[in-house]
Formats: C-alpha cells, sequence, structure tokens
C-alpha cells in the first residue's frame, strides 16, 4: 500500500536518472552538472533500472504524485555495480 500524501494516497512515482560520470571523476570532486533522464512512471514501489554501467556514479531523484500535489521524496546516488 502506498503511504499517503497531503491527506491523500500516492497513486503514481516518477523515477529519474542523470546521465553519470566515472567513478574517478566523481571521486576528484568532478560530477557534472547534467540533465536527469525518465526511468519509470508508474504505482509500484520497486522497480529495475537497466542500462546502468560498471564503474559509472549515477544520480537518481524520485518524485510522489496524489491528488493533491507533486513532490521530490528523495535524491540518491550509487554506481552501476550489482551486489
Amino acid at each position: 500500500m502506498a503511504p499517503p500524501g497531503n491527506g491523500a494516497a500516492v497513486s503514481n512515482y516518477v523515477l529519474e536518472r542523470d546521465e553519470g560520470a566515472p567513478l574517478a571523476v566523481q571521486r576528484a570532486g568532478g560530477v557534472p552538472n547534467s540533465t536527469f533522464s525518465h526511468c519509470y512512471a508508474g504505482p509500484l514501489q520497486t522497480v529495475m533500472v537497466g542500462g546502468l554501467r560498471s564503474g559509472v556514479h549515477y544520480r537518481f531523484r524520485l518524485r510522489a504524485e496524489n491528488d493533491v500535489s507533486r513532490c521530490f521524496l528523495a535524491a540518491g546516488e550509487g554506481s552501476g555495480v550489482q551486489s
């Protein structure tokens, strides 16, 4: 069940990611400002993101939507390495 938001249940999630940067560039503080692209939109709370490359650092952001509003819930970072 989706968590409530502003009195209305979350009806849709939107996940976006940037194009990524090599880990060496990220570690040096040189992550470029990049645009975010669409990964997923829908009601699922768990999704698999394909097309990630090993050794590349990505940034993600998640937006929740309901009948009342849209807001970003979280932003996160990770590398394209499976654990």
